[in-house]
């Protein structure tokens, strides 16, 4: 699940649910895989953090990951 995917699901399931008509959601994905967890590959990971210590800068990572 990259980050783009994370804030796109709930935007998506609210405005579904504003339809009255619909009574059934399927999400599907392509590939062998569907979701193996966060892609740690999505460029929002590789921006600039200001930290020189590798523990500081996984903290900062930690809890942009746990706020996903």
């Amino acid at each position: 699940m990259n980050v783009k995917m994370v804030y796109e699901i709930p935007a998506a399931m609210k405005f579904l649910s504003q339809c009255p008509d619909l009574r059934c959601v399927m999400m599907t994905g392509n590939g062998k895989h569907f979701s193996s967890g966060i892609d740690l590959q999505d460029p929002v990971f590789a921006l600039k953090i200001d930290q020189d210590e590798v523990s500081r800068r996984s903290i900062i990572i930690y809890k942009f990951i746990k706020e996903l």
